[in-house]
């Protein structure tokens, strides 16, 4: 059990090593929100929203992968358990 349990620490330790993370390509807008006519203001306004948007479905995507990871290790474990109650009986 304790070679088991150093044996996936090893495996988890490499298999993240070799994630990468998507990096964020979602250009910010160009004015800080500094104006001078209301032309200006309604860009600015369009282009927050476009980055607004743009993050948000980053994050989104984000989570939805860690809940991927998520489901997959719940499933190694209960496979696991599953596993080492046939034995025990």
């Amino acid at each position: 059990m304790k070679y088991l349990s150093i044996l996936l620490l090893v495996f988890s330790l490499q298999l993240s090593a070799h994630e990468s993370v998507q990096s964020i390509e979602c250009p910010p807008p160009l004015n800080t929100g500094r104006y001078t006519s209301e032309m200006e203001q309604e860009i600015f306004q369009a282009e927050l929203s476009i980055y607004e948007n743009c993050m948000f479905e980053y994050i989104r995507e984000q989570q939805r992968l860690a809940d991927v990871h998520e489901d997959a290790a719940d499933s190694a474990l209960n496979t696991w358990n599953d596993y080492l109650s046939i034995r025990r009986r």
